[in-house]
């Protein structure tokens, strides 16, 4: 039974349960371990009314209501109308009643159908809330948080019953946190970063294996094709359902140094790296020396010397404001990443067709903002980044993708032999690399 749900019962013997968040009403007996609810009498009725737990189901809908949406006050119209013919049918003093008058079926039947029409008059009018919290495990200046927005945005305004809560800035938790709240429930969606997510499904770790999307068109393509579309499948057994897979963004090569333009000029930076295995192979392949590190010691350690640059994605690079210590640029490309908004599976089955196609279409308006952070906002777009840094006197350097894409395909190979999977060897051909 979803949260919200009253549950009335008149002399205790004819309980019935009136769901708000779905918008009908359960004869309650058919519900096996029922505790009792607290009772008051009232003009000689009992009435036990409490808030139903999470988790109690119907087992069968045998109301006449179903499918209406019933407001806890006009539930409360309800009953008082079964008050006023309780009421009504008292003896009077001298033994007569009032209904000894009417036909007592006749009154009955008209009570009955006031207290179905005080309930159900403004059906159209009223709407469930399903309250839902979104969470994200980075600072809210990068791409998802904005995806989350139009993602609440759109859905919200396909199903007024929704009411999408945004947590940003790692407020709930860090990626790997807020992907295990999900997994259990205690947070309703979340959006992780491929190189998390892999924890659980290891396939999605090709989504950063280097030089293979090397052109961003190509890159899109992938995320919105088949291959994808099978691995999201995979998340279900764990307990959580894909709702879209978008861009990450990709990396590039920041130090203090040299110019970077081939494998040669790497060798022996010392680059930060986040902390997967998949980053450190690539930059040793690449000739560098790679440094796991965490995001706020960037700046220092590269200041005094500890490290000489970082290798991640150019507006990180420029938020992290590395530019100030580093001045040379190559835009490699050498890894991606994407970034998976994830729903708790049980969450996503008790929502209604309607709510569903409601967070498709939210899912559609993520894909299409994230994209547009890299691709076309004035502050955000790689091109603009890279060009901002231009202008603050960084050296920016074309890479020689050829030779680096041939110093890392051991890595690729290392990587599809070690995960042995059919949809990795099919995104593999498709790139183009056998």
């Amino acid at each position: 039974m979803h949260e919200g749900c009253l549950l009335v019962s008149m002399r205790c013997r004819h309980p019935r349960r009136f769901c708000h968040a779905r918008g009908s009403a359960f004869d309650a007996r058919s519900v096996c371990a029922y505790p009792p609810a607290p009772a008051r009498k009232v003009h000689g009725l009992w009435f036990c009314v409490r808030l139903c737990a999470t988790g109690e189901k119907p087992v069968r809908d045998q109301s006449a209501f179903a499918g209406a949406r019933i407001d806890s006050s006009l539930l409360l119209l309800g009953v008082s109308a079964l008050i006023i013919k309780n009421i009504i049918g008292q003896t009077k003093p001298q033994g007569e009643t009032i209904m000894s008058k009417l036909p007592r079926r006749f009154v009955s039947a008209a009570i009955s159908a006031l207290a179905l029409g005080l309930a159900l008059a403004p059906a159209q009018e009223v709407r469930a809330q399903t309250s839902l919290k979104f969470a994200d495990g980075l600072p809210k200046s990068f791409a998802y948080y904005g995806a989350m927005e139009a993602f609440k945005k759109e859905a919200e305004s396909r199903n007024t019953s929704l009411n999408i809560q945004l947590f940003g800035d790692g407020v709930l938790g860090d990626q790997k946190a807020i992907m295990e709240a999900t997994k259990v429930g205690a947070i309703d969606m979340s959006v992780v970063a491929s190189q998390v997510a892999q924890q659980l499904v290891p396939e999605f770790g090709m989504f950063g294996l280097p030089f293979v999307w090397v052109k961003y068109d190509d890159w899109i393509r992938f995320l919105q094709g088949p291959v994808v579309a099978e691995l999201a499948k995979k998340m279900e057994a764990h307990g959580m359902k894909v709702l879209v897979v978008a861009d990450g963004g990709a990396l590039a090569v920041l130090n203090s140094k040299r110019p970077v333009r081939t494998p040669d000029d790497m060798k022996g930076l010392k680059l930060r790296v986040m902390q997967d295995p998949m980053q450190v192979d690539m930059i040793k392949a690449m000739g560098g020396i790679p440094v796991p590190m965490g995001t706020p010691e960037v700046y220092t350690a590269i200041q005094q010397g500890q490290i000489d640059g970082n290798a991640t994605g150019p507006q990180l690079l420029w938020a992290l404001k590395n530019h100030e210590v580093a001045r040379h640029l190559t835009f490699t490309n050498h890894g991606r990443a994407a970034g998976i908004a994830v729903m708790n599976l049980r969450k996503w089955n008790a929502l209604s067709a309607e709510q569903k196609a409601a967070l498709e279409a939210g899912s559609q308006a993520f894909f299409k903002a994230d994209m547009e952070f890299f691709t076309s906002s004035p502050k955000t777009a790689n091109d603009k980044v890279v060009g901002f840094m231009a202008s603050a006197g960084v050296t920016v350097t074309d890479p020689d993708i050829a030779a680096f894409r041939k110093a890392t395909l051991p890595v690729v190979k290392a990587f599809q032999a070690k995960v042995k999977s059919p949809l990795v060897d099919r995104a593999l051909k498709e790139a183009g690399i056998e």
